[in-house]
């Protein structure tokens, strides 16, 4: 579903009662698309790419279109890729049939022990980044997870306000310092609370993401010295 930054903003701008409008729009709109950039680690997008082969083993990663470097992760490479409409089996390689490689220029897909011709297709899914559009400025994502978006967008927004808070004398309109720490310590608890919403609503743990050190690997990345956990390489 397209759902334009202003729809985010109205949004955010309930759950924060920011009613001395300390951030103004600009200040929230970078916190929703800080949000989306969360949101997309999380839980990022996927896009299909097909292309011909050419008698090689190296496709150079541009054939993914959308492909971000720093973000991108591959999914799955199937080749040859199935016919859909003539009810053709699908062929996922196994992740050592296909890996990412690189030289001095470029990167690539490298087949080690494959050649597609140019009468058979690379079917290959990757993941991308939820972005917003330049103009009007509106991104796609699924519907179900808006509020999701909004709930961290504005526990970002809370914890600005709580720095805003306590670093200035007053909060404007003449109260004392000891209102001020209550407002502070008020944004504090706002933006700890909309940040575990966030992480409920989207199923992941409340005590925070997993560490690096629970992550296995990536599924274009070889074991280098080492055996796979649940199986010797030799049965990939």
């Amino acid at each position: 579903m397209t759902i334009a930054l202003t729809t985010f903003n109205a949004t955010v701008d309930r759950y924060i009662q920011d009613s001395l409008t300390v951030l103004d729009s600009d200040a929230v709109d970078d916190m929703i698309k800080s949000a989306l950039q969360q949101y997309s680690k999380d839980v990022p997008d996927e896009d299909v790419v097909e292309f011909a082969g050419d008698g090689g083993q190296y496709y150079a990663i541009t054939s993914l279109t959308n492909w971000v470097e720093g973000f991108s992760k591959i999914r799955m490479v199937e080749y040859p890729a199935a016919a859909v409409a003539s009810d053709e089996q699908p062929q996922p390689l196994d992740s050592n049939e296909c890996v990412i490689w690189e030289d001095a220029t470029a990167k690539y897909l490298y087949f080690p022990s494959r050649s597609p011709s140019s009468t058979e297709s690379v079917r290959v899914k990757y993941t991308v980044p939820y972005t917003f559009s330049e103009s009007p400025s509106s991104t796609d994502i699924p519907v179900q997870d808006y509020y999701a978006i909004c709930y961290l967008a504005a526990s970002y927004c809370c914890d600005l306000l709580a720095t805003y808070y306590a670093t200035h004398v007053d909060v404007g309109d003449g109260r004392l310092k000891v209102n001020r720490d209550k407002v502070t310590a008020k944004y504090e608890e706002l933006a700890k609370r909309y940040e575990q919403i966030y992480l409920k609503q989207m199923g992941l743990p409340l005590d925070g993401r997993p560490k690096a050190a629970n992550i296995i690997g990536e599924w274009d990345v070889l074991p280098q010295g080492r055996e796979y956990v649940h199986h010797p390489s030799y049965r990939r």
